[in-house]
């Protein structure tokens, strides 16, 4: 599932937004989720709270009152998140320039057209889902899956041939060790114990002696590995992703 947010100070655009959102998932096989923000300081306290979880899109309205959706993403940009994609909205192409400084992924003039909305966001979620998050594919007890690396919430050793892999909506057994599985794993992956990797931006919390995970589940913190993987967790910022709606 995407997480997507919506940022825009016009009530009219905000509920145009949310009719085509309805409109393309009565045909999308793509799973989503979307928070809408009435200005740039919410979204941006909603960036500030703990355990928030990050956004793989974000629709900012590049011109509001109070923050600029520029001003905004520069800011988002700084905790850092850089995997989210940005879509401007803009009434000119006035500040297209400027808007390459925090890299996004579209800037679209107003006003915004359903087949317009449609088209851009089956890209985003094409580049999303193959670019930023790739996917791997495993060998399981169950047959072949494809998973992408952000559902992964976490991968343990259960036994000597086996390894159990938690994702956001399922359990998964495969033959494949924690050394291969590692190898073909993105950096937001960590060590925290001999048996048990994770994926950092589902961690919740730290004990002294375990990570709990946005599921819930609780693992053992290895000694030997406490100190890095809290540096790290730490350093950069990495919050935790929401669970499935």
């Amino acid at each position: 599932m995407l997480h997507i947010a919506v940022c825009d100070d016009d009530e009219k655009m905000l509920q145009q937004l949310k009719d085509f959102f309805l409109e393309f998932s009565k045909k999308s096989t793509n799973t989503f989720y979307v928070q809408y923000f009435p200005s740039g300081e919410e979204l941006l306290y909603y960036y500030s709270l703990p355990g928030r979880y990050t956004f793989h899109l974000i629709f900012m309205d590049i011109e509001m009152s109070g923050i600029s959706g520029l001003d905004t993403v520069l800011k988002i940009r700084a905790q850092p998140d850089y995997n989210v994609q940005i879509i401007f909205l803009a009434d000119s192409p006035e500040y297209m320039i400027d808007s390459f400084n925090v890299q996004p992924f579209y800037y679209q003039l107003k006003p915004l057209l359903y087949e317009t909305f449609h088209a851009l966001l089956q890209r985003a979620f094409v580049y999303i889902n193959t670019a930023v998050y790739p996917r791997i594919k495993l060998k399981t007890t169950d047959g072949e899956v494809i998973l992408q690396t952000f559902e992964v919430i976490s991968l343990v050793k259960v036994d000597k041939s086996h390894v159990k892999i938690t994702t956001l909506d399922q359990v998964i057994y495969s033959s494949i060790t924690l050394t291969q599985l590692s190898e073909r794993l993105d950096i937001n992956f960590y060590q925290i114990h001999k048996s048990a990797i994770v994926n950092m931006r589902h961690i919740k919390k730290f004990t002294s002696s375990t990570v709990v995970m946005t599921n819930k589940d609780i693992l053992p913190l290895g000694r030997l590995y406490k100190k890095d993987v809290i540096e790290v967790h730490t350093s950069t910022l990495c919050e935790p992703t929401l669970q499935r709606v």
